[in-house]
């Protein structure tokens, strides 16, 4: 258990306090044979965020719904390539500062949207032959919806 000013806790865990609450919570039920009373100091500080299993568990009003949200817009041709990739890192970066927290599926979800962003170039000046195109980025998020939902 650590405890400390903001920033402090921003780099002693960079997961967000919800994450490493709930981290704590899941070692103090394995190991509670060894240290019996760590699980009702875990059950004291509990997270404040419940983690999402799924994208109909998001509340639409989050940064994770946000996320969502602009997927289900590029995949029905309602935003560009570039609007979505800038609205969506902006999202992704507000959903972990508010320490919104994902579980898989919806976890690797999300992961897999960010690999995609990966490969795709905002400004047209500095795409490479490889990046995806607008098109390609269209139909991936569609097609991880389709699975997801």
């Amino acid at each position: 258990m650590i405890a400390g000013t903001s920033a402090f806790l921003a780099g002693a865990a960079p997961e967000g306090v919800d994450q490493g609450r709930a981290r704590f919570a899941r070692y103090a039920r394995a190991a509670e044979r060894r240290w019996p009373g760590l699980e009702a100091a875990a059950r004291s500080f509990p997270p404040g965020h419940v983690a999402w299993k799924h994208p109909e568990d998001v509340p639409v009003d989050t940064a994770t719904g946000r996320q969502l949200a602009l997927m289900r817009d590029v995949a029905a041709g309602r935003c560009t390539g570039a609007e979505f990739a800038v609205g969506w890192l902006d999202a992704r970066r507000r959903s972990q500062q508010q320490g919104e927290r994902v579980r898989d599926p919806l976890e690797a979800l999300l992961d897999r949207v960010f690999s995609l962003l990966e490969d795709y170039s905002v400004d047209p000046q500095f795409k490479e032959s490889d990046d995806l195109s607008d098109d390609e980025l269209k139909d991936a998020v569609s097609g991880l919806l389709r699975e997801a939902e």
